[in-house]
């Protein structure tokens, strides 16, 4: 107790509550008001043909491409396909990687070269297509399809379209609303007066600081518009009255509105421990398990490098060593965090270290059991063309940049004003 007590006078900051107010408040958007009783099951059936497509996913298909970029590839390629061979024969006849050739998975619109949009989803899926002529040169493809397209029934979003056709017709019934209520302000009424007159409306309370969290420290998700509402509220006082808060002004179907009244102010103060005594005794407990495991983990990297085998020191701790071979700096996976997996370069064969995770609640300890140099990654023939098509690019930029300082270009401006003045090119122009 002595020692919690010593933490949480430490540490009496941390534990401070923040100003908190108790609010009531009246929200109303077109959903609320909104009848759907008054849309037909026709207007419903009209609304759904119209907008069909919102309701359909588009086939997806994965795409592999062999980019011809020489007439040699193209009869070696053409060869290939007349004694009856498949896409993959002419990866073979053309010495590429088997595998190298996708270039993803695409519904028709997204394709990259449309002009190839019709073959590839006409082609029957893992079919090889014959040479043909895309945006970038001559292409022989083939295509898996990866899903058919499919529309989703009628029954299955009827309900949700009333609702937006609703919704979308509420503008006067908000309107209406929103009038009913400043006429109650007008005469005097509490709101909660105003809310039992109507039965769209319902009045709520809330106790919440500026960050939008109650006294427990959960934020309020549930309250809407909580941005608006703590910056107009943390403004106002007990028993103010404010205008509503207009929320929502791009269309009819988003137009919303809160009204608001300042309930009980309870200033910021200094939490006694008996308050938080559970959550004081919680970070102590937390602060000293990373410290001993801060201290342990220590201990462990000092007797690998004196030659402890990780096997002996995982069997008497009975611990569980997990291996991840073939780690790059660039690798993608989930038995270490990227601190640890960055830990694991940082020394030669043999490397050991400690990483904190978790907030300091636990600790990965590695070895680096070998270590393989990286070879060079074949690449394929597209990337090796695009590449250089980039790389010429870029050196014919740097050489219109730097041409004009070589050269040192002069302007000849006796030749540009004959040119503009002398009667027989056009009139003078000087007049």
């Amino acid at each position: 107790t002595q020692v919690l007590a010593e933490n949480f006078d430490e540490n009496k900051r941390v534990y401070r509550a923040p100003e908190y107010r108790k609010l009531a408040y009246i929200h109303i958007d077109a959903a609320k008001v909104a009848d759907t009783s008054q849309i037909s099951d026709e207007v419903v059936r009209d609304e759904y043909e119209r907008t069909i497509a919102q309701y359909t996913r588009p086939a997806e298909r994965a795409v592999e491409q062999i980019l011809l970029t020489s007439d040699d590839k193209k009869t070696k390629a053409q060869a290939a396909l007349d004694a009856g061979g498949d896409f993959d024969a002419v990866v073979t006849a053309l010495g590429m990687t088997p595998g190298s050739q996708s270039i993803g998975t695409f519904t028709k619109a997204a394709l990259p070269d449309a002009s190839l949009a019709e073959v590839i989803f006409n082609l029957p899926s893992g079919d090889t297509s014959g040479v043909e002529k895309g945006l970038f040169g001559d292409v022989i493809l083939r295509a898996i399809e990866v899903s058919a397209e499919t529309i989703d029934p009628f029954e299955a979003v009827s309900a949700a379209i009333k609702e937006d056709l609703a919704i979308a017709d509420a503008g006067s019934v908000l309107q209406d609303t929103y009038d009913a209520i400043e006429d109650g302000r007008a005469e005097g009424k509490t709101f909660a007066q105003i809310a039992a007159d109507n039965d769209k409306l319902e009045l709520l309370d809330v106790v919440l600081d500026q960050r939008g969290q109650d006294e427990a420290g959960n934020a309020l998700t549930s309250v809407p518009a909580i941005g608006e509402l703590l910056q107009e509220a943390f403004q106002s006082d007990i028993g103010q009255e404010v205008d509503p808060l207009r929320l929502g002004r791009t269309n009819a179907a988003d137009e919303a509105y809160m009204w608001f009244e300042v309930l009980e102010i309870n200033e910021a103060r200094d939490r006694t421990i008996d308050e938080v005594k559970d959550r004081v005794n919680s970070d102590w407990k937390n602060e000293q398990r990373a410290d001993a495991l801060l201290t342990k983990s220590e201990e462990l990297v000092d007797s690998l490098r004196q030659g402890t085998e990780l096997s002996t020191i995982a069997e008497e701790l009975r611990l569980t060593i997990s291996t991840v071979d073939g780690l790059t700096r660039q690798s993608q996976q989930t038995v270490l965090d990227r601190a640890a997996a960055r830990a694991a370069f940082d020394g030669g064969d043999g490397h050991v270290a400690s990483v904190p995770v978790e907030g300091g609640q636990s600790v990965i300890v590695l070895k680096a059991s070998s270590i393989a140099e990286g070879e060079p990654t074949e690449l394929s023939e597209q990337i090796i063309d695009q590449a250089n098509a980039s790389l010429a690019d870029d050196l014919f930029s740097q050489l219109a940049g730097r041409l004009p300082s070589e050269i040192q270009p002069r302007i000849n401006q006796g030749a540009i004003d004959y040119l503009f003045t002398a009667p027989t090119l056009g009139g003078n122009y000087g007049r």
